[in-house]
């Protein structure tokens, strides 16, 4: 298997590949929720205009890992919702984990989740604009709010994500810019992960996924 790193900001990160594109073919991938994914070229989009939607890689990776990818909306914009799932161990096996990706089932049981959405309001002509951005770290089961940050987050601007989790501490980046650390007293050993989104169509590139 080959090797690869990671750059975000002043931080590395090296491992062995996972993942490193999307496609042919979406085998790899498990679909949960209102909307659907499809390839185009070698893009994920991901049409979650109608609700919650989780788009499962479905290898099972470890507890130490790092993940890149670039991601924007793109018409008809609705919503700038990014999020993502990891570590996810569901307590049971098999597809689907959560039955229509209903987002309080991911609750129940251990993972991350870490969102990056906006928050949007009207400009002097009326028309709807996005004002800023949230961040926020949480651990499940319960939801707990571990920490919280507001960079900016745009429709139809592309994004370059990095999340790595090393040792316990989760670490996130937007566009080279270390946005925040959190260190979980107890860590999960690793599991599935998702991209999550609600009411957005958004268009994935360029993943790489790395085992450190």
């Amino acid at each position: 298997m080959s090797e690869a790193s990671i750059k975000a900001g002043s931080d590395r990160y090296a491992g062995t590949v996972v993942l490193d594109r999307f496609g042919p073919t979406l085998d790899d991938w498990h679909q949960e929720g209102l909307g659907e994914f499809r390839l185009d070229g070698d893009r994920m989009v991901i049409d979650a205009r109608e609700g919650g939607y989780s788009a499962f890689f479905k290898k099972d990776l470890p507890a130490d890992i790092a993940v890149r990818y670039r991601v924007k909306s793109v018409p008809p914009y609705q919503q700038n919702n990014f999020n993502l799932i990891s570590h996810c161990r569901p307590p049971k096996t098999g597809w689907p984990i959560v039955e229509l990706g209903r987002y309080p089932g991911y609750r129940e049981f251990e993972n991350y989740i870490v969102t990056f959405v906006s928050d949007r309001d009207r400009d002097e002509w009326g028309d709807e604009t996005v004002t800023a951005g949230r961040v926020r770290f949480r651990r499940n089961p319960g939801f707990e709010l571990n920490r919280e940050r507001e960079p900016d987050n745009a429709y139809g601007r592309e994004y370059e994500i990095v999340y790595a989790v090393e040792n316990g501490v989760m670490h996130y980046y937007i566009d080279g810019n270390k946005i925040d650390d959190w260190r979980d007293p107890e860590p999960i050993g690793g599991g599935f992960f998702a991209f999550r989104t609600y009411c957005t169509v958004a268009e994935y590139r360029d993943p790489l996924f790395i085992a450190l």
